[in-house]
């Protein structure tokens, strides 16, 4: 029997992550503070629930899809937070882009209670999402990861266990500084080509796409 799954969070990754959850045959009730967002599931069989403590006390695995360790410490712990629903047993997957000092301590408070959790940061966009086609890394205890494996797979093609709480957020930190390091670095390139006289030709584009660079501007 499928657990029923809370998610936290309709925003433009977690609406097509409900929906792949939605696909995987599974009972989703979902929440989120601005009461809009809860219209992009409308023609769905999600069910808008009213408050966080109560999606905790219902949900047998909830899942948070939110902007920071900020947001995600207050959802969790928060007056009327997750928390306060939790009797023991459940799980709690963080798919946010979390800090991994945060997730531990997290981690560590809700195992106080009898609560389990993953960080299970995403990666791909909105287009990979809608796919069911996200890169998930995941950090926590390697049997509770086993028996959540078939949740993520719903929504992701590339699931990557690393290791303990905290080293899911750690890798997809490390992964953001690789992206941004390698714009710069092309971004960087480009100056120096114009500032060099390098001519743009018409070739230009197919040719720096081969190298992984980029197109300077016109």
């Amino acid at each position: 029997m499928k657990p029923i799954l809370g998610f936290v969070g309709i925003g433009n990754m977690g609406e097509p992550v409900c929906r792949k959850l939605l696909e995987g045959g599974y009972e989703l009730l979902i929440y989120d503070v601005d009461p809009e967002a809860l219209e992009r599931l409308h023609d769905s069989s999600a069910e808008p629930v009213a408050s966080l403590d109560s999606l905790a006390s219902r949900a047998d695995v909830v899942l948070l899809s939110l902007p920071n360790s900020d947001i995600v410490e207050e959802v969790v712990f928060g007056e009327g937070g997750l928390a306060d629903g939790f009797s023991g047993g459940e799980t709690l997957i963080d798919t946010s882009s979390s800090e991994p000092s945060s997730t531990r301590s997290i981690a560590k408070r809700l195992a106080a209670r009898g609560i389990d959790m993953l960080d299970a940061p995403i990666s791909g966009g909105i287009l990979r999402a809608r796919e069911g086609a996200l890169a998930v890394m995941v950090g926590g205890k390697p049997e509770v990861y086993d028996r959540c494996r078939e949740i993520l797979q719903s929504f992701g093609d590339g699931i990557f266990y690393v290791g303990e709480h905290g080293t899911g957020h750690l890798v997809k930190a490390l992964n953001n500084l690789l992206s941004a390091t390698s714009l710069a670095s092309a971004a960087e390139a480009t100056l120096v080509a114009q500032k060099g006289g390098l001519r743009r030709t018409s070739s230009w584009r197919s040719s720096t796409r081969a190298m992984g660079g980029a197109t300077p501007p016109r």
